[in-house]
């Protein structure tokens, strides 16, 4: 559910009274009926939802906590799993070779030499 979602589905601001929900809650029902559609459709549903957690305190605050606390952006999660991540050989290899190229090669030169000699003998 997006942000301050029963709120929306209510047509309320978040620092609503009690008795302004009980009267959105019975405003949205009253709209139902009178569209002549049986209250327990899907919207129904999540109107019965919102109004069941915003009507009660200790369910409104807590749903309240949840939605202010904080979202983490893209850049913030990407850095999160670059700091987590441990490298595998080849992306250490990738990085030794970025910052020390001739160290790098002169490893391999010295690798594909010594494959050479053993394939001789």
């Amino acid at each position: 559910m997006k942000k301050n979602g029963y709120y929306t589905i209510l047509h309320l601001n978040p620092d609503a009274a009690p008795e302004e929900i009980d009267a959105a809650f019975q405003r949205e029902k009253r709209w139902y009926e009178m569209e002549g559609r049986a209250f327990n459709d899907q919207q129904a549903k999540e109107l019965t939802e919102a109004y069941m957690v915003l009507s009660d305190a200790d369910r409104r605050k807590c749903y309240d906590a949840e939605q202010s606390r904080a979202v983490m952006t893209m850049a913030e999660l990407e850095q999160k799993v670059r700091q987590d991540h441990r490298k595998t050989r080849l992306e250490q290899l990738a990085d030794d070779i970025a910052e020390n190229p001739l160290k790098e090669l002169l490893i391999f030169l010295l690798a594909l030499l010594t494959f050479i000699i053993s394939r001789k003998f």
